[in-house]
Formats: C-alpha cells, structure tokens, sequence
C-alpha cells in the first residue's frame, strides 16, 4: 500500500476495494499506466453538485484533463480515507485530499467518491465514477491559484 494513500483502509481488500486503492494511488503519483489498466472502455466521470456545471467526461478526455491539472496545478496529491463502503458492483469511498499547488499552496477537501466496477474475467474495472466535491472550496482553490500563476503574480 502506498504511503500517498492511507486511513480507514479495512485490512483484508476485496478485489473491489483493491482497485479503488490502486485508483486512489495511482491518481497521487499520477501513474498512468495503471489508470489505463483499470479504467474500463466505457468509463465516465460525473462531478457533483450539479451547480458546479461540470460536463461529464469520458476516459480519454478525463485522463487528459486528469494530466494536466496534475502537471500545471496539483503538483502533490495524498488522500486520507475515512471509509470504504463496499456493495455489489459499487464502492463509495469518503475521503480528503492533502495537496500542494504549483504556487506551494494547500490543496485539502473533503468529498465523496462513488464508484461502479465490473468485473471482466477476473480483472476490475472502474466504468464510472461521480465525485461530490467541496465545491465552494475547489471553486475558490481553482480561481485563487490561477490568479497566483499568471505572469504578474510569479514576476515572469
């Protein structure tokens, strides 16, 4: 288990709940290669609340967007989890974020993470994923760190 992911983490993984680790791994070390692996063709990513006015994304649009907020933005990502709920098909994960921002600044929330998986041969797959976000606290992240990384706030 990776020390970016840690918390009420149950000591025996289903293969489900496995999958949801390696997710939440792979989004703090910004592993692709496994992202690829166990995000299924259909995947789909809707974030929430409905106010945020956020599209649904489908897997190649998201990984993209997931790269480069993970370049440009969220330069450190860590995720504290508070529980797993685990039921046929579907994994609900509460957790906080512990970041940093290019700029250096904190980057910490609460949200909540809804899960759909299927299980093809052996081999689980996220084939959609909702996400209820902080969304007062992302909105006003987002906005302040843009204003710290243009040209006249870094002096480039």
């Amino acid at each position: 288990m990776s020390a970016n992911v840690r918390g009420a983490i149950p000591p025996e993984l289903s293969p489900q709940t496995q999958t949801i680790i390696r997710w939440l791994t792979a989004l703090s070390e910004v592993d692709v290669k496994t992202l690829d692996e166990i995000l299924a063709p259909e995947f789909e990513v809707q974030i929430l609340p409905a106010s945020v006015k956020k599209p649904s994304m489908k897997r190649e649009a998201w990984l993209e967007s997931f790269q480069q907020v993970r370049k440009d933005i969220i330069v450190e990502l860590k995720f504290d989890v508070h529980e797993i709920i685990e039921g046929q098909g579907s994994v609900a994960v509460h957790l906080t974020t512990d970041g940093k921002s290019a700029t250096g600044s904190s980057y910490t929330h609460n949200m909540i993470q809804l899960f759909r998986l299927k299980d093809e041969g052996g081999k689980i797959q996220i084939t959609s994923f909702i996400e209820f976000m902080d969304s007062l606290y992302v909105s006003g992240f987002f906005a302040a760190e843009a204003e710290r990384q243009k040209p006249e706030a870094t002096g480039r």
